[in-house]
């Protein structure tokens, strides 16, 4: 199995669909948050799998912190349940798991544990490369079967190959590298895909609503966080006494 982990908006999910595509197999998305899953719909669910199928596990941290359930998840599959749907026979054989989480801490080593989670890769903010290169795609992308139909923007706003390719080197110059997620600075572009100007001479209005947005996140995630560990410690029974 694979591990995916890294913060949202980064195209975790996305790289599931876009292996399935290269590689022609069948992609099976199982929700770990949904409320009808519990141990035996899990194991059903995987046999019914075809064989050489990918399976995408999304937020593989929703229903359990470490071992304890999650208060948050209303459906009934048990940790047990987990790791024997995904040791047993009937789980996957042939297949290719693909595990997604925003919070690789909160996983218990018994998930992650080799056989079962064989390379953990960091999907991470874009990079300075990553900001140019999404920005030229943007505005000048390939052509996709009739390239009449095409959308293409850069046609519209005059722009030549070697001055957008400069606008984009401009643009992530002014984006933080490795702080901004691709689908924050996708969602900018497309508030101004009629001119990648404009979105070079708005950056800093971008920038400031994504750090506000950001900090109203972390705020969040750091409260949820210490209800959860609250939760956490009155579920677990004191030691007894030697």
């Amino acid at each position: 199995g694979i591990l995916l982990h890294g913060p949202p908006g980064n195209g975790k999910s996305t790289f599931a669909l876009t292996l399935a595509g290269q590689m022609n197999l069948n992609l099976c998305v199982c929700s770990l948050s949904d409320p009808s899953l519990d141990d035996d719909s899990l194991q059903e669910n995987l046999r019914k799998m075809p064989f050489g199928s990918i399976l995408l596990l999304e937020d593989i941290d929703a229903a359990f912190v470490q071992r304890n359930k999650d208060k948050h998840s209303s459906n009934k599959l048990s940790y047990s349940g987990l790791l024997n749907a995904l040791d047993g026979v009937t789980a996957y054989v042939g297949c290719l798991v693909l595990m997604t989480t925003n919070h690789p801490e909160r996983l218990d080593p018994a998930l992650t544990r080799p056989g079962r989670v064989d390379l953990t890769v960091h999907i991470g903010h874009a990079s300075r490369e990553q900001i140019v290169r999404l920005f030229c795609f943007f505005y000048d992308p390939p052509p996709l079967g009739d390239a009449s139909s095409s959308e293409n923007y850069i046609d519209e706003c005059n722009v030549s190959p070697k001055e957008l390719l400069s606008l984009a080197k401009r643009f992530a110059d002014a984006v933080p590298d490795g702080e901004i997620s691709m689908a924050s600075i996708q969602g900018h572009l497309l508030q101004n895909k009629r001119s990648p100007h404009d979105a070079l001479d708005n950056v800093t209005k971008f920038l400031a609503r994504e750090k506000d947005r950001l900090k109203r996140e972390q705020a969040k995630e750091a409260e949820d966080g210490e209800k959860k560990e609250g939760e956490t410690k009155k579920e677990t029974p004191p030691a007894s006494a030697a």
